[in-house]
């Protein structure tokens, strides 16, 4: 998870409430409605399209969602069993687990990501629009 003070370009398309902003600061988010419509939205793209799907995926993808994604599922895998009074996992069961998680979640958002992006990417931005 990355925080950044300024809100991604990609989630700046989206509607603008604190929740939105708030978490557009964060670059895992990505509304369903966010679409690569501005220049600048697209010129972002552009770097990091330069850089590869494989980077993407290991960058974006497994090391940004699917570390949250593998934390979060591992803490709960501890907290709701002793909770509920039964025996909590094995280390081995919880690493295996979180790197299930990580890896798996993180591969799958990456991936859809980069084809939501590369879809957005083939429409014309709000400029392209106006010129016509």
């Amino acid at each position: 998870m990355v925080y950044s003070p300024e809100p991604s370009p990609v989630a700046l398309s989206a509607p603008h409430s604190r929740l939105t902003l708030w978490a557009g600061r964060f670059s895992f988010f990505r509304w369903p409605n966010d679409m690569l419509v501005t220049k600048s939205e697209k010129q972002w793209w552009e770097q990091e399209r330069a850089k590869g799907y494989s980077h993407y995926l290991l960058r974006r993808g497994i090391l940004e969602r699917g570390l949250y994604f593998g934390s979060v599922m591992t803490v709960l895998s501890i907290a709701v069993p002793y909770f509920w009074h039964h025996p909590v996992l094995s280390i081995w069961e919880l690493a295996v687990r979180f790197g299930f998680y990580t890896i798996g979640f993180g591969a799958w958002m990456g991936s859809w990501n980069w084809r939501c992006n590369e879809k957005d990417y083939q429409k014309p931005t709000e400029a392209d629009d106006h010129v016509a």
